[in-house]
């Protein structure tokens, strides 16, 4: 992300790449531009905010053996017509990197601000990304750059000070298996903050699936995250169950690691059966177990592809609800469509609470394809509970998807046409 008012290493990269990619004729450039307008009041003023989305993938370069240059971008500007808020207007800019594919072969090269992910952490980072894949079944990743800040993302940052480092190796020895390493450190004004290690593993066996996850912080020495997750699909019947122990994300070197805490643990069941043709029967419950006091949320419901509707119902720590929700899609021919949701429930917070507040929230819009890869959607959302007593919203969006190619040489305009023989 990058303000609109500073200069920076990713601003610099897109309009270099811009000029570069013009000059050689990019032979492909997708994407999606969007504008959006939202209407809404906040605690004691109107907003009514511009949003200017542009998402693009250039291939500026294509050579044998997959080789190729491509360039991603991802950007977002934004302000407020009637209140600006701080640091409005602002351009913010998610994704900036250039990427070198199979030079050298089995090698991808990213540089550039960047998204990346292990098993053991993620980081938006200014940095380079290399990705490996020495054998069919073995890919190996490392990454190493600056962390962005959310509260600066402007400013790109010395790797001294705020390094984010990791590598993943991941290997498939046969189609049914999958198996991960990972590490990842991170520095936060020159000190380790965060230090994971981690093993991830798949499992598919007929129409089940196993999955489980691991790490470890090196940093606090202490487990930061364990996940278990099974999934069962016979015929028309689809269960599964997970199981998740978190620490708080809490950074080594800060102040608040003297605060005692406990880690979220989180258990979860769901099963769901289709009873005629695409209409479906389905049933979760969700235990929070973190504090002594548990939290425990039911639901029940039925849902096809044009509707669903839903019962649930909470009670523990977190407090008591009790609700019902539902959402409506209909499809009317091939450019035209209408959706609409609505829920209601009864919650109280406290114990101490005699009666229980009401809350509804209904939103209602359309959609509308014309052709041309552009799309229209329209819609407006209200909402009232003991906080919110009147909040009406409106959302319009225009966006348009575009594909650029350049249109191969005909035979004509060859040096070699009309000429022959060998």
């Amino acid at each position: 992300m990058i303000h609109l008012k500073h200069t920076s290493l990713p601003a610099i990269l897109i309009i270099s790449l811009c000029c570069i990619s013009a000059r050689a004729h990019a032979s492909e450039f997708t994407g999606r531009i969007s504008s959006e307008f939202y209407a809404y009041r906040g605690s004691n003023d109107d907003h009514l905010r511009p949003y200017l989305r542009f998402q693009g993938n250039m291939l500026a370069w294509q050579g044998l053996g997959g080789r190729s240059l491509m360039l991603h971008t991802s950007l977002r500007w934004t302000t407020d017509f009637a209140d600006e808020l701080p640091g409005d207007p602002s351009l913010f800019v998610y994704d900036a990197y250039v990427r070198l594919q199979n030079i050298p072969p089995r090698t991808d090269l990213s540089i550039g601000r960047q998204f990346v992910y292990t098993g053991a952490g993620s980081a938006l980072m200014d940095g380079v990304r290399i990705q490996h894949r020495p054998l069919d079944m073995l890919r190996l990743e490392v990454f190493g750059g600056s962390r962005v800040s959310s509260d600066d993302p402007d400013k790109i940052r010395a790797a001294s000070d705020e390094l984010v480092a990791g590598a993943r190796l991941r290997a498939k020895p046969v189609r049914s298996t999958s198996l991960g390493a990972s590490w990842m450190l991170k520095r936060h004004e020159g000190e380790e903050s965060r230090h994971l290690v981690g093993i991830d593993a798949a499992q598919y066996i007929g129409a089940a699936e196993l999955y489980g996850r691991a790490a470890y912080n090196i940093a606090d020495a202490r487990m930061a995250d364990m996940l278990a997750r099974a999934v069962y699909r016979p015929g028309k019947w689809y269960v599964s169950g997970e199981y998740l122990r978190r620490e708080p994300s809490v950074a080594a070197n800060s102040i608040f690691t003297l605060i005692d805490f406990k880690p979220y643990r989180i258990a979860r069941a769901e099963a769901r059966r289709r009873v005629w043709r695409q209409l479906s029967v389905t049933a979760h419950v969700l235990a929070d177990l973190t504090t002594g006091d548990d939290t425990w949320r039911t639901g029940l419901g039925v849902s096809a592809p044009a509707y669903s509707i839903s019962w649930i119902h909470q009670t523990g720590y977190a407090g008591d609800n009790d609700g019902v929700s539902g959402r409506v899609n209909l499809r009317l021919g091939n450019r035209w469509e209408c959706f609409a949701s609505a829920n209601l429930f009864r919650y109280r917070v406290q114990l101490e609470q005699r009666e229980r507040s009401d809350s509804y929230a209904a939103s209602a819009g359309a959609r509308w394809r014309p052709g041309y890869g552009v799309t229209i959607c329209t819609e407006v959302q209200y909402l009232r509970n003991a906080v919110m007593t009147d909040d009406g919203r409106m959302f319009l969006q225009i966006a348009k998807d575009f594909s650029m190619k350049d249109a191969p040489a005909s035979s004509a305009s060859r040096p070699d046409a009309g000429r022959k023989g060998p």
